[in-house]
């Protein structure tokens, strides 16, 4: 099996937005914050985040093929993954939809699942003169033997990385043909 949204010190060291961050840490919690600004027109970034298969990395997915990811943007979709063997694996859920604004997603990637007792993730679409803003939050808490903010870095780095690989998508979409 491949590493599951692996949190390796590869993936910490992969090149970030320009606007990354570790917000906040405590024992059994941490919030971890990515922008970009893009080209891209709000709806249409909104509708190229609920296509990872597009943009994230197959070395994080549990199957090893980003192709098998899909998120239905629709409150109480799913951001899965389907697995060789005809299983499907949820990795977040999503709590509310705005197209072309906001996409709350609540659930816990990977590893952080045995960890951690809740995440939140929203993704956030601000219009600009030319294109949108978009920051991704991502909120994980709970309290276990295992200290969640431990994990901050790594994640950070994994989100960094598809948060990069998204930004090249977009770009590459709002590019002149």
């Amino acid at each position: 099996m491949k590493r599951p949204l692996a949190f390796g010190a590869l993936a910490a060291a992969m090149a970030v937005p320009a606007a990354a961050e570790v917000r906040s840490t405590g024992a059994d919690r941490f919030e971890i914050e990515h922008r970009f600004d893009s080209a891209l027109a709000p709806d249409r970034l909104y509708t190229l985040i609920g296509q990872p298969a597009r943009w994230w990395s197959d070395s994080h997915t549990f199957s090893g093929k980003a192709a098998n990811l899909s998120v239905e943007v629709v409150p109480m979709g799913c951001w899965c993954e389907k697995m060789p063997d005809g299983k499907v694996v949820t990795h977040l859920q999503v709590g509310i939809s705005e197209p072309g604004r906001r996409l709350l997603l609540t659930g816990l990637l990977g590893p952080l699942a045995t960890v951690a007792k809740a995440g939140a993730m929203t993704w956030t679409i601000t219009p600009r003169a030319q294109g949108s803003t978009l920051v991704m939050n991502y909120k994980v808490g709970g309290m276990t033997a295992d200290k969640v903010a431990q994990f901050a870095p790594a994640v950070d780095g994994v989100l960094g990385e598809q948060m990069t690989r998204l930004h090249k998508t977009a770009e590459g979409l709002a590019a002149p043909r």
